[in-house]
């Protein structure tokens, strides 16, 4: 109380706030290969929350593997290798649906772009005649030139 009332932040006290003290146990789970719905009825937390740590903990493995390579601990390095690849699996790397729909127009928008239309040809055409006749001025002025010397 006489903390708070002065403003007094006891470091320790906000940290256990933060902890989550159920995802080790959603992680235990997933790693042992529960469904992710039966995960869901443990763990007061959002789904999706819960895919970005855990995602977060699939990359973290996978970095604990190269570090233990660097320090050339093999068999601590496929540990860590067998538990990212265990984890890797279902809803947790499954693609959004959002971002595969986005991914479709923006390939369809590529695409469009890349394929001109017919008034675009056209003018593509008549562009390159014009370039055409900028040269040919270019070469009569350089005549005019020699015949000046």
């Amino acid at each position: 109380d006489c903390e708070e009332k002065f403003g007094v932040k006891d470091e320790q006290k906000e940290a256990e706030k933060r902890l989550n003290q159920v995802f080790p146990l959603v992680a235990y789970e997933w790693a042992k290969k529960t469904p992710f719905h039966e995960i869901c009825n443990i763990s007061f937390q959002e789904p999706g929350t819960m895919i970005t740590a855990l995602r977060s903990l699939v990359k973290l493995c996978e970095e604990m593997s190269q570090a233990y390579l660097i320090i050339e601990n093999e068999e601590a390095s496929k540990r860590f290798t067998k538990l990212s690849e265990d984890m890797r699996r279902g809803i947790l790397f499954m693609p959004s649906l959002y971002y595969e729909d986005k991914k479709k127009q923006d390939e369809k928008k590529e695409e469009s772009d890349e394929e001109p239309t017919e008034s675009e040809e056209d003018s593509d055409e008549d562009s390159s005649d014009e370039d055409d006749n900028d040269e040919d001025d270019n070469d009569d002025e350089k005549d005019e030139d020699d015949n000046d010397e």
